[in-house]
């Protein structure tokens, strides 16, 4: 079922898309000058082309329509809590929605900065530059309904809790933290970058015309700090939390943070002691090796600090979690024959290792009750010893750590 709502939603995006591109253009076009059209030299009628583009995307829209309502209205989006379901719902439409969203943003953005700063995008006038902003309205469009409709879903998803939030919701916020802190750390890194090619030395032969890389720049810091700025804000409103702090989720997002920015920063640092090493004993440290250096100090200006924070943040809530607070295991040894079904049940006890020993000389299956078992394993809280004899009785037995 999630399989198929997956391509439906695909299959629905992009025919969406196209119609909304159809129907944007078509208003577009009719409100802007258009010298060809004014004197009457097009071919067709403006209205006739835009049905025709939305009957030929209609037909798509609907088979993909159906199949949509039948695997995800019908099935999936009922379908009781489990990891493929929340995976679809964060993954497929959250992230899925929200990428398209930041890219047509991106895409926005960079149209309006180019005609701002880049005159050869001025040369066709402003009626043909800005006509792709209707690819990036109908992006935008259906990015958003993804994005809002897929966030409404994740409380559905984990059936909210009244104890506060879990792992799902928290996934959300820093999949969407994460997608803006990379386009910010880009955009960053290449504004810096753009500054260093301005005012480091470098060879006659170099083009110093940054235009275009600024546009990017600005585009990509623009797009992506909003939407980390939303997502960190909601998430640090959670820090200082035993629950939030040493969650799974977080740990792993700032670890993976804090990893890949300070190995781009021992990175940038270890490429320009190279280039220097390597010049002054070859000889060869002249301009055009020191010009090379606005690369790796650019991606080190751009990533320091997002190391530094977030290794902050990571020791913060690290110590704001006490030892009494930290999940304590306790060992429950097994001792039988073929006990699958027991040791399934004892390994989903929050807190508790399991060791399987097979007795030598048990038959194949020993018949046991493992609910019970299960009770009065949870009456204990120290480690035990469990052994099941041929006959299907069971003996727990604390032991000493």
């Amino acid at each position: 079922h999630l399989v198929g709502a997956a391509v439906a939603l695909v299959g629905i995006s992009i025919s969406g898309a196209v119609i909304l591109e159809h129907l944007f253009e078509w208003a577009y076009d009719g409100t802007t000058p258009d010298p060809i059209r004014g004197l009457g030299l097009a071919d067709g009628n403006q209205w006739t082309e835009t049905v025709d583009g939305i009957t030929g995307a209609a037909a798509p829209m609907l088979a993909f329509g159906g199949a949509w309502i039948r695997y995800w209205w019908l099935n999936g989006r009922i379908a009781s809590r489990s990891s493929e379901r929340d995976g679809y719902v964060l993954v497929v439409g959250v992230l899925g929605g929200l990428a398209a969203t930041v890219v047509a943003v991106s895409g926005v953005l960079h149209t309006v900065f180019s005609w701002v700063l880049l005159a050869s995008s001025r040369e066709a006038g402003a009626v043909a530059h800005f006509d792709v902003l209707t690819v990036y309205g109908a992006l935008l469009g259906i990015g958003l309904v993804l994005w809002t409709y897929h966030r409404n879903e994740v409380p559905h998803a984990v059936v909210r809790q009244e104890s506060g939030r879990d792992e799902v919701s928290r996934l959300y916020d820093h999949l969407e933290a994460g997608v803006g802190l990379v386009a910010s750390t880009v955009g960053a890194a290449m504004l810096l970058g753009i500054v260093l090619h301005k005012v480091m030395p470098a060879p006659e032969d170099w083009d110093r015309d940054v235009a275009e890389f600024l546009a990017v720049a600005l585009t990509a810091l623009l797009a992506g700090g909003p939407v980390w700025a939303r997502a960190w804000r909601r998430i640090q409103s959670y820090a200082g939390d035993v629950a939030e702090e040493s969650s799974a989720v977080r740990r792993i997002y700032l670890f993976s943070v804090f990893g890949v920015t300070a190995l781009c920063v021992l990175g940038s640092l270890g490429t320009m002691v190279f280039l220097v090493l390597f010049g002054l004993l070859d000889g060869s440290l002249d301009v055009e090796k020191v010009a090379v250096f606005r690369f790796p100090l650019a991606l080190l200006g751009a990533t320091v600090g997002a190391a530094a924070y977030h290794g902050q943040v990571l020791r913060a809530g690290l110590r704001a979690v006490p030892a009494s607070a930290r999940p304590t295991f306790r060992t429950v040894t097994v001792v039988g024959a073929d006990l699958a079904d027991l040791v399934r049940e004892l390994e989903a006890i929050p807190g508790v290792r399991v060791v399987r020993r097979l007795r030598i000389g048990s038959p194949g299956a020993v018949p046991v009750d493992p609910e019970s078992v299960v009770a009065e394993v949870g009456e204990y809280s120290d480690d035990l010893l469990v052994v099941v004899s041929r006959d299907g009785s069971v003996e727990v037995i604390p032991v000493a750590p």
